[in-house]
């Protein structure tokens, strides 16, 4: 008779392993229920707050961005604006 650990099939408990890890390492936003978002998506919510004067709040969003894309122009600008914006002038140069 084949012993408990034997009645697995091979691989069995990697898997399980494999899946506790993921739900252990997942990102900390779709742990609070919120969705990842794409970076499109991302730059549109910075520029709405913006927009709306929810300053800090685009700023947030605005380096977000700019941790995966340090080499958009535009959104450097944009950053920077809302920075003046806020009052934040040293942060904006």
């Amino acid at each position: 008779m084949a012993t408990r650990s034997e009645a697995y099939a091979p691989g069995f408990f990697l898997g399980r392993l494999l899946c506790t890890c993921a739900v252990i390492l997942r990102p900390a936003s779709l742990v609070a229920g919120q969705t990842a978002r794409t970076p499109d998506a991302l730059l549109k919510e910075a520029e709405s707050l913006h927009r709306a004067g929810k300053l800090d709040q685009a700023i947030e969003d605005y380096r977000l961005f700019l941790a995966d894309h340090p080499d958009v122009f535009q959104v450097r600008s944009d950053l920077g604006a809302a920075l003046a914006g806020a009052g934040r002038y040293e942060e904006a140069i």
